[in-house]
């Protein structure tokens, strides 16, 4: 049962890594971002809440975080019409993703190389800002951003990876010698069990494959 969770743990961190690695080369050239966003009408009518998940990544560096807006209508405005019923029935909530392509557009350069600052890549923002005060609406909105480079977490997704091969070649370099998996003793004759951990030195069917 352990082998296998080890095995089913070493593909997935190796097929995330490998994800991670392909974005990583690909943020070079594109703007990729995804987000969730939900919108929902407020109990009085008169605004509504919006919340949005994103991650993006561009430029060598990933940015997740998520936005929350409280939108409120001047005194005596409702939410009504054909917006009214996308707030009510969902439709202006769900998953959107986007790209564009860094190098057509200079305008998004710019904007990304601010956007992406911070110390060795690390970044985080968080923050609190009413927009539009006393106009037809307002809203206020409330953020936290986390940027980092996207070399780390393609690093430390290979490391289950790295740690299993490693592992495996370990095992395989001690059977040929006669040491102890386990230990690494010298078994000598010794056949069964290792005198020094008690470990079996018996080779299952599975790992000989």
């Amino acid at each position: 049962m352990l082998r296998l969770i080890r095995k089913i743990l070493f593909i997935l961190s190796l097929l995330l890594a490998l994800t991670t690695a392909a974005l990583w080369i690909r943020s070079y050239w594109w703007f990729d971002q995804a987000m969730w966003r939900r919108e929902s009408l407020r109990a009085d009518h008169r605004g509504y809440f919006t919340l949005a998940l994103f991650a993006e990544t561009a430029r060598n560096h990933i940015k997740v975080g998520f936005v929350s807006k409280n939108t409120e209508l001047r005194e005596g405005d409702l939410v009504s019409g054909s917006y009214h019923h996308r707030l009510l029935s969902g439709t202006d909530s769900g998953f959107i993703f986007q790209t564009d392509s860094i190098s057509l557009e200079p305008n998004l350069k710019q904007f990304l190389d601010v956007e992406m600052k911070g110390f060795a890549g690390f970044n985080v923002d968080s923050g609190a800002r009413t927009f539009n005060p006393g106009q037809s609406f307002s809203h206020r909105a409330h953020w936290l951003y986390l940027t980092l480079p996207l070399w780390l977490p393609t690093f430390l997704l290979f490391m289950p990876a790295l740690f299993q091969i490693r592992r495996s070649l370990k095992l395989r370099f001690r059977r040929r010698r006669g040491l102890c998996p386990n230990c690494g003793y010298d078994l000598y004759e010794n056949q069964g069990t290792c005198p020094e951990c008690g470990a079996s030195t018996v080779q299952s069917p599975s790992s000989a494959a």
